[in-house]
């Protein structure tokens, strides 16, 4: 995920050349906006994120004018029509922009008429077109990301000869497929004609921006919709500039000196802005020495607008002027939205404590423009300092308006990751920027991929051996490693059984790790090895150079980073738990753009929160702070609301918002000025953790009866397809259909299911499958086909002192190397198992919800779809059979008594039928109006099986809700008050729910942060609330003494 601070924005525009003024046209071209067609029937204009499916701050989703024709879909009469003007007689090469949803139907026609007839038509938008898209300069029919549903696209045509004078484009419904998942409404951004009929414009100004040269045409054909004229205030001639920030690469481009040595008190001539982008209403910043005014006008004329500005005026201007909307300054921006946030009372409670960080606004500038932002960031709640220094002034500035100064400053950088060198700058940083006793975080840096943490290992450790006269290679010393390795964790181990075959004869000189797919395919053992050494061999540096920061920050400094689990939202064991239970780190958090990677909601925040805790439970010194993004455009109110929640129930301690400041703060994670809303849903979350802010630090889940296994011998085979050396996967590379998904998508859905029963199960490892960690627990959920066969005598005995196994289908089939044992089939009382196998991948957004049900299992009050691999198991004499096969009245879900305990076995995969459920009927894969849709869990009868399930464990669930669906995880502190934060999957709508809840005893009263007291009444072991209107989030407070 790039990243681009605009505060650096300007030194950037300024080393441009001074000016870069557009480049005359080489080939007459007509630009037509869509939304500007005349619409006949049925087309309608949809403004950016009110129904269009791609709406996102970044990648490839940037929509000209911000507006586009939209026609439903299945309307194949619908009418819309321009007309133009073509300079010169000749073919054309024409060009149709529109949104596409990967795999689906948006087809319609474009046809080109002139004096009456016909002259070109054609389909646009089937699903076997031919487009270009995502940078890739090769047309093809789906371009498919590993990430899921992507931008919008452009198909190109070349017309017969057209003559010069007046043509009509027409825009018509055409026939689709019915198929709901493809079934897409038809979503215009622009209509192109150019006399590049080899596309030689398109190719030059991909020299030097790969990703969007469409959008540059697009920019040059539109040409100059404003002009401005400056005013020199000040007492001597100067000359003045304008630079535009972009919101897309190439981030930002420079007008130069525009105006020059104008005298005092004159005025400039109008001068147009011919490089202002189509795509956004964006800021440009008007540079001059001292006090000016700078006009704006429409080139066609219009309204006037002047602005004041003294050395710099940074002012929004709309894509084009026809609209309804005027320019704006940011000043003005923000004087608006802090109007809004006065106009309602906050709920909850001002913060005091620095638990909500947000960043990339220039409130450290000393000037009103930094002043400004720094009103704006207390009103949000804001009390940390601000991560970023953008400016001279940041304390001085927070100070004004009543933040005071607090430890919550970061050392950090893209990559920072805590080398001896790294650390001697932070100490310098500290020194100069006067940080003593104020430096909490020690920041590694932004998605760290494993893999880069072991090369740095590797150069880091080749680096210090080779002062003086060494000459050691890194590869040398990951060869001695390895062998070391091996003596102390494989001392039986033989030279063949660690070799390729295209390495030639074995050598022990020449010996190496491999963790590549190709490993993985010939050679198992030498795969999983490789890659439990290059995780301990990195986690173990990682976590002394972790330490060396202590020793010279300070004790009370927290190393972490920011960590990815893109493309599939899969988060990897080393990094999540491992990193954390071994030192290597103690702040956590991971980019949380799941609507960006199609994921069905955002409750799968709460999984990876989860993940976390995980590693997290075994260290008492880390912190979850986790990301919750706001931006705009991209989630929503009530998504970003449901997230904040969704995180303070599963063990985030902390917030980050990451980008708050408007448009020109950052090119992509920002919120944009007009989503006033969105300000408003920071305030009501940063208030929310005020409410809670004495009890957080301490605090800690209430203990789960309940557990699911997160497997990492299974997980390095569900990546083993794209796998590569140095424990690096190929996530966005051609295979990424090779991945294995089915395993996760069951523990997700069976994790998703257990939270709305109450039962938000903990996700624990390999390693704590043993008699004191499992002793916590009354049920395990175990899932995956990989796991090493000693687990199994372990629960065998956890289970005869009163556990309750669970397994889902293809349980330990195979040991850790894919070998096959019995070990699992035996403690699971199966005489013989036929398993499916898994052929596909299988994204949740993607092809998760068109999958048809290969059969159904049906219990006695149930009925569950089987997707993906099922089973056929033949169960032992003294089995119980639960579920039967709704086909041929085979055994589905099977149950054996085991002293105090039970194992109960799925032969389907649960979880993923209850995500299928929940996601019936598909919808178009977007990243708009689809994703941000609740699924709806309630489809699915996968509560009803679990409760019966589980009947013989006689659970006690911390809380339960009438409707179900809702996050809910109690929190306790010891000595202190309970708190139950609620995330609503219920609706969108306000919601009333009934809360049962167990506590310690009665409470004095129960408090709502936005409603205040709420009435409850006592039942048998313990309390009732009922919440009258649940909106997307609350946190209840239990005040015990």
């Amino acid at each position: 995920m790039f990243r681009f601070s605009a505060f650096l924005l300007s030194f950037f525009l300024l080393s441009l050349a001074m000016a870069q003024s557009p480049t005359p046209g080489k080939f007459p071209g007509v630009l037509l906006e869509a939304e500007d067609f005349k619409i006949q029937s049925g087309w309608k204009v949809l403004t950016n994120g009110q129904g269009n499916y791609m709406v996102d701050i970044i990648g490839f989703n940037h929509i000209s004018g911000e507006r586009l024709l939209s026609l439903p879909a299945g309307d194949e009469k619908g009418l819309a029509t321009a007309n133009a003007r073509l300079s010169e007689n000749g073919q054309y090469r024409l060009w149709v922009r529109y949104e596409y949803p990967v795999g689906s139907d948006c087809s319609f026609e474009v046809q080109v008429v002139q004096k009456g007839k016909v002259v070109f038509s054609t389909l646009v938008g089937s699903q076997t077109a031919l487009r270009y898209g995502l940078g890739d300069p090769v047309s093809k029919a789906q371009h498919d990301p590993s990430w899921g549903s992507e931008g919008l696209m452009e198909e190109a045509f070349t017309t017969p000869e057209l003559e010069a004078g007046e043509i009509q484009i027409q825009l018509k419904g055409a026939g689709q497929e019915k198929s709901p998942w493809v079934f897409a409404n038809r979503n215009v951004d622009l209509v192109l004609l150019t006399r590049d009929l080899g596309d030689a414009g398109i190719k030059e100004k991909r020299k030097g921006n790969n990703l969007y040269p469409f959008l540059d045409l697009v920019r040059e054909l539109a040409g100059a919709r404003f002009s401005i004229r400056f005013t020199n205030e000040s007492g001597k001639a100067a000359s003045y500039s304008a630079s535009h920030i972009y919101n897309r690469s190439p981030w930002g481009i420079n007008e130069g000196l525009i105006a020059r040595d104008i005298p005092p008190g004159k005025k400039s001539e109008w001068v147009p802005l011919f490089l202002q982008d189509t795509c956004h209403f964006g800021a440009t910043r008007f540079n001059g020495p001292g006090e000016f005014t700078v006009e704006i006008k429409p080139v066609a004329g219009g309204k006037i607008q002047a602005f004041n500005g003294n050395n710099q005026a940074v002012i929004f201007i709309p894509p084009y002027p026809d609209k309804g909307e005027q320019s704006v300054s940011v000043e003005a921006k923000i004087q608006e939205i802090l109007g809004y946030l006065a106009s309602s009372k906050p709920i909850g409670k001002k913060p005091i404590q620095p638990f909500c960080y947000g960043g990339w606004m220039p409130l450290g500038q000393d000037n009103e423009y930094g002043k400004y932002y720094a009103k704006l960031y207390a009103a949000l709640g804001f009390r940390s300092y601000h991560p970023a220094n953008s400016g001279t002034h940041v304390e001085k500035n927070m100070a004004e308006v009543g933040i005071p100064p607090s430890k919550s400053a970061a050392i950090s950088s893209y990559r920072n990751p805590p080398t001896p060198n790294n650390i001697a700058k932070a100490l310098l940083q500290v020194k100069r920027e006067k940080l003593e006793g104020r430096v909490r975080w020690f920041d590694y840096g932004d998605e760290i991929a494993f893999s880069e943490w072991l090369d740095l290992a590797l150069n880091e450790q080749v680096a210090a051996l080779n002062k003086g006269v060494g000459k050691v290679k890194a590869e040398t010393l990951l060869a001695a490693g390895w062998k070391a390795w091996l003596e102390k964790k494989r001392p039986q181990a033989q030279l063949r059984d660690y070799w390729l075959p295209d390495w030639g004869n074995p050598d022990p000189m020449r010996m190496k790790p491999d963790s590549s797919a190709k490993a993985a395919l010939q050679n198992p053992v030498l795969y999983v090895d490789s890659l439990e050494f290059y995780e301990t061999y990195a986690i173990s540096q990682v976590a002394q150079w972790a330490k060396n920061v202590r020793d010279q920050l300070g004790q009370d400094v927290l190393c972490g980073a920011n960590y990815s689990c893109h493309p599939f939202y899969y988060p990897p064991v080393a990094m999540y738990v491992r990193w954390f239970r071994s030192g290597a780190a103690e702040l956590g958090r991971h980019s949380e753009y799941y609507w960006q990677v199609t994921q069905p909601s955002p409750l799968g925040n709460g999984y990876i929160a989860e993940m976390f805790s995980a590693g997290m439970r075994k260290n008492p010194r880390a912190v979850l702070r986790q990301y919750t993004m706001p931006h705009a455009p991209g989630n929503t109110d009530e998504d970003f609301l449901r997230t904040a929640f969704t995180h303070l129930a599963h063990g985030a301690k902390m917030l980050d918002f990451f980008g708050i400041g408007l448009n020109e703060t950052f090119t992509e994670n920002h919120v944009d000025h007009r989503a006033l809303s969105r300000f408003r849903a920071i305030r009501d979350v940063t208030h929310a953790v005020g409410f809670v802010e004495d009890l957080l630090p301490q605090s800690v889940p209430a203990q789960s009866e309940v557990a699911i296994l997160v497997s990492e011998s299974t997980e390095r085979w569900d990546f083993a397809g794209i796998a590569q050396d140095r424990a690096g996967h190929a996530w966005f590379g051609p295979d990424f259909r090779k991945t294995r998904l089915h395993y996760h998508l069951d523990r997700l859905g069976l994790w998703k299911a257990l939270t709305f029963l109450g039962h938000a199960p903990d996700l624990i490892i390999e390693e704590d499958i043993n008699q004191e960690d499992l002793r916590r627990y009354k049920v395990l959920f175990l899932t995956g086909d990989c796991l090493p066969p000693e687990l199994a005598a372990v629960l065998q005995d956890w289970v005869s002192q009163g556990g309750h196994l669970v397994a889902s289908a293809g349980a330990g089939r195979f040991d850790k190397y894919k070998s096959p044992i019995l070990d699992f089939q035996n403690l699971l009382g199966l005489e013989a198992r036929l398993p499916g196998e898994i052929t596909s991948l299988i994204r949740p957004g993607i092809e998760l919800p068109p999958m048809k049900p290969t059969g159904f299992l049906q219990g006695e009050k149930w009925k569950l779809p089987n997707l993906g691999p099922a089973e056929k198991i033949l169960p032992g004499k003294e089995a119980r059979v639960l579920g039967k096969w709704e086909e041929d009245g085979s055994p589905a879900v099977v149950a054996k008594k085991i002293d105090k305990g039970s194992v109960v076995t799925f032969s389907t995969l649960p979880g993923l039928g209850f995500l299928w459920s929940c996601l019936q009927p598909p919808r178009v894969p977007d990243r708009g109006i689809n994703v941000h849709r609740l699924p709806d869990f309630g489809q699915s009868e996968l509560l009803t099986a679990l409760e019966s399930v589980l009947a013989d464990a006689s659970l006690k669930p911390w809380v339960t809700s009438d409707p179900p669906l809702v996050d809910k995880r109690l929190i306790k502190k010891e000595g202190g008050d309970w708190f139950l934060p609620l995330a609503n999957y219920q609706s969108d709508k306000e919601s009333k729910i009934s809360f049962k809840i167990r506590l310690p005893g009665k409470p004095l009263r129960v408090e709502s942060a936005f409603l205040g007291s709420l009435p409850f009444q006592e039942i048998p072991g313990g309390i009732q609330v009922v919440h009258p209107k649940l909106g997307p989030g609350d946190i209840l407070r239990f005040v015990m003494h």
